[in-house]
């Protein structure tokens, strides 16, 4: 994490979406791989926490993914729509750890991917959009302080549910994301969003509670 931060700060990079903190499941075709650190989930939190640090003692903050796990569902979200069968109580003892020690950890960013967990949210809502995982999860139940990013929203996992990118980053702003990575459309989505917050379908005090949290982030304030 030092070494890759050290090359990164002086080109002018402030962020790098690493490190995978996804716990490997040996039994599923996971596309992560070799990308996870370990399918033990005590191994992925202390080299993923450890990775972070070498980041940000260099200067570049480091983004925890993809939240709630992706290490153990098969397909790719870049395609098409992910399933994850566990419920919450089997996520907390697997795929969670990571991203639990990371919350308590004061971690500055962890991404949202966009697995659907049926078990947990009783619908078929990527984890990027749903706000009982970001918000009821994520933010009341872990305790995570940080910024929320989304996976890219151009994948298909979000586009072939939601095919208008405005909608996309209104519902993942409403359901806790504090940055939108990478919409279908920009444009579409930065002016839906402008519209949503003048109009107050994204309330005032949700746009200014992202705000602090990136601020905190861009000022040093960890």
């Amino acid at each position: 994490g030092t070494a890759i931060g050290k090359y990164l700060k002086p080109l002018g990079f402030n962020l790098d979406l690493a490190p995978v903190a996804d716990v490997l499941d040996d039994n599923v075709e996971s596309i992560i791989g070799d990308r996870a650190f370990s399918s033990d989930p005590e191994t992925v939190s202390r080299f993923s926490w450890q990775f972070a640090s070498g980041l940000q003692d260099s200067g570049v903050t480091a983004c925890f993914k993809h939240y709630p796990g992706h290490g153990s569902v098969s397909g790719d979200t870049h395609a098409e729509a992910v399933y994850q069968s566990k419920t919450k109580e089997e996520l907390m003892e697997t795929d969670l750890v990571p991203f639990q020690n990371a919350a308590l950890s004061d971690a500055r960013m962890i991404m949202a991917s966009h697995i659907t967990c049926r078990e947990i949210t009783g619908d078929d809502t990527p984890t990027s959009l749903s706000k009982i995982m970001l918000t009821d999860i994520l933010r009341n139940e872990l305790g995570f302080n940080g910024v929320i990013i989304t996976d890219a929203m151009n994948m298909g996992a979000v586009t072939n549910i939601y095919p208008d990118s405005g909608e996309a980053a209104i519902t993942a702003i409403n359901a806790g994301a504090d940055i939108i990575l990478m919409p279908a459309d920009f444009h579409e989505a930065y002016n839906a969003v402008l519209s949503a917050a003048s109009s107050g379908q994204i309330e005032t005090e949700r746009v200014n509670d992202s705000l602090r949290r990136i601020l905190k982030i861009k000022l040093g304030k960890y």
